[in-house]
């Protein structure tokens, strides 16, 4: 429940809160030719949907209880995406779920812990 109140903070903070990755897969029906599996984000997503759909409380607050213009930043809130369409096979969809997940270098605790003490509690 931690990490659904800090991303809810994320979004009423307009911090970015990473890309959602969805894996194009074909579907044989003329009204919808593709069907999508979450690749990377589906905890972020579920988080999302459970909030606006009222099944968990922010700063004391279901969504339906927000005011109009909170609602409103909510649910404009700019989510970035990326899409794959019909990877070959199962390896290329797990070697980019590694990747997604392994790159990038953390953040130094003492560059954390710095930046931290420049904040002014007022």
């Amino acid at each position: 429940m931690d990490d659904k109140i800090k991303l809810i903070d994320s979004i009423f903070d307009n911090v970015d809160i990473g890309k959602f990755v969805f894996v194009a897969r074909d579907y044989k029906d003329r009204q919808t030719p593709h069907l999508f599996e979450i690749l990377d984000g589906k905890q972020r997503l579920t988080a999302i949907m459970e909030f606006w759909e009222d099944r968990f409380s922010w700063n004391g607050l279901l969504f339906s209880q927000l005011h109009p213009l909170d609602q409103h930043h909510f649910t404009g809130y700019r989510l970035s995406k990326a899409e794959l369409n019909k990877p070959k096979d199962l390896n290329v969809l797990y070697k980019f779920f590694l990747k997604l997940n392994t790159s990038g270098k953390p953040i130094d605790e003492k560059h954390l812990n710095k930046v931290k003490s420049l904040i002014s509690e007022k």
